[in-house]
């Protein structure tokens, strides 16, 4: 125990790049012997480290982590400690790790519950639509889309769509056609007509985008929704 307790972020990056299966095994080992709580402990602080490392392979390895802590521990792993790993990932500057950010995002919603990611994920994802760069926006509208299934038709009616909306008005072309894309996932799932019809006018609008590709986009999008909704 007392050798697990000194074990460094740099030699858990070693295990990381060897093999990214170490985590389930010899991990999992861990939890049974000292306790999942104490392994949490013990590992959040070296996981700060690696979530910063230089090499994005670390980086990348090392986003297994969160989902080993959430079945692991539960609906209260996530403190503000991991909360900040987890938007440093979801801002990485290489879009690989960007890309698992958001595939960790979805496997949480899927362990903890989507009512959970309701209070705890959402609102830190939506941090990013107003990032300078507009591939740290794109983020929002990925892990929309990736979560989208877990979450009440309420809050996606309340919630999720009208900021959504609102980003269809950026100035950047491939964000408003992701808008569209989102739109296209969100819609069938509000189950009200005011957020439907806010959904619809987005689309309308787009329609008259300076943009082929978004204009493409919402057309199909808007002709898909007068058909299911």
């Amino acid at each position: 125990f007392f050798f697990f307790k000194q074990k460094t972020a740099y030699e858990i990056s070693a295990c990381l790049v060897g093999s990214e299966m170490c985590i389930r095994d010899r991990y999992m080992g861990f939890t049974k012997v000292m306790g999942a709580e104490v392994l949490y402990q013990s590992l959040v602080p070296a996981l700060t480290e690696l979530a910063i490392d230089k090499n994005w392979r670390i980086r990348l390895s090392s986003i297994e982590f969160m989902t080993f802590f959430a079945r692991a521990i539960g609906q209260n792993f996530l403190n503000d400690k991991l909360s900040k790993i987890l938007l440093d990932w979801l801002g990485d500057k290489v879009y690989t790790v960007r890309e698992a950010a958001v595939s960790c995002v979805k496997d949480l919603t899927q362990i903890l519950g989507g009512s959970w990611a309701e209070k705890n994920l959402v609102q830190k994802i939506y941090v990013f639509q107003n990032n300078p760069y507009y591939l740290y926006r794109m983020t929002t509208l990925f892990a929309i889309q990736a979560i989208a299934e877990y979450l009440s038709p309420q809050f996606i009616a309340q919630n999720v769509i009208p900021t959504i909306c609102q980003m269809s008005k950026d100035k950047v072309a491939n964000i408003r056609m992701n808008v569209g894309k989102t739109l296209k996932v969100l819609l069938p799932m509000a189950q009200d007509s005011q957020a439907q019809e806010l959904g619809k006018r987005t689309l309308q609008l787009l329609l008259g985008d300076s943009d082929q590709d978004v204009k493409h986009v919402a057309k199909i999008v808007l002709d898909l929704s007068l058909i299911h909704i």
